[in-house]
């Protein structure tokens, strides 16, 4: 009724792998690559609502430096410089039900190339550990002449060990086949903070409902055994939230993961 320009993503799903080497104890480099599903996208042209189906594909591959530049083993305090790139090999051509190729914030990759920098810090005290970093993506113009905006994320998170060291094994048959596996369980609450600036066009529009911040509470759970399997999972919750324009308020956000350390 306004004759706004609005469009909508009902849910949203990112799958992703990677991996890291540790070239020095303090200097770890990293990639990760993502495959995007965006279920059922909606958009209004004229007061009407037309529902234009999923968008799905690889998304943007993201590489990873990770410089630790403090190492203070008596008071556990440590701190690491972050870089970034995120380069443009994600699919940018996905169409809808219509035919018509989605916007460049509905596709699974962004066609720019986004250098990050930020910082992490890790202290850890006698029964909690405290983790906290920023990070600042600077957005470039990319497909379709948009520019997607610049992007912060900050994080607080502090972690209780429930278990640790303790043991357990497998059985079959009542015949052991395996023991003696180190286990810890670690209870984990984060802050999750999100800003996003509006994105804009080459033709100089200005989506102004797009983008603004948002900050999640997220308790979750971490499993280790052996110091080689690691289990995560949080849940999100949306607290606080100060979006731009006309936006539906975000749901729960499920986030879990699994690492191989060798």
């Amino acid at each position: 009724k306004r004759h706004e320009h609005i469009h909508d993503t009902s849910n949203l799903l990112i799958q992703s792998i990677g991996a890291g080497y540790g070239l020095t104890d303090n200097l770890t480099v990293s990639f990760r690559v993502p495959y995007v599903f965006r279920f059922g996208i909606k958009d209004v042209h004229d007061a009407e609502v037309g529902k234009r189906g999923n968008a799905i594909g690889v998304g943007d591959i993201t590489l990873f430096t990770q410089y630790r530049f403090l190492k203070n083993e008596k008071k556990n305090l440590h701190a690491a410089l972050l870089t970034g790139l995120k380069i443009p090999s994600g699919v940018k051509r996905t169409r809808g039900r219509d035919g018509e190729i989605f916007e460049a914030d509905e596709q699974p990759g962004s066609g720019s190339w986004d250098p990050f920098v930020g910082l992490a810090v890790s202290k850890k005290l006698r029964h909690f550990s405290l983790d906290t970093n920023g990070l600042y993506k600077f957005a470039t113009n990319g497909s379709q002449g948009s520019n997607l905006g610049d992007i912060v994320n900050y994080n607080f998170s502090i972690s209780h060990r429930l278990i640790n060291n303790g043991f357990f094994s497998f059985y079959k048959n009542t015949k052991k086949i395996a023991k003696n596996k180190d286990l810890s369980v670690d209870l984990i609450c984060e802050a999750n903070g999100l800003w996003a600036q509006k994105p804009n066009t080459i033709f100089g529009f200005v989506d102004e409902n797009h983008g603004g911040a948002i900050i999640y509470l997220s308790p979750g759970l971490r499993v280790t055994i052996d110091n080689k399997w690691i289990w995560t999972l949080s849940a999100g919750l949306p607290t606080i939230d100060s979006l731009n324009g006309r936006q539906r308020a975000p749901n729960i956000r499920l986030v879990g993961g699994i690492t191989r350390a060798f």
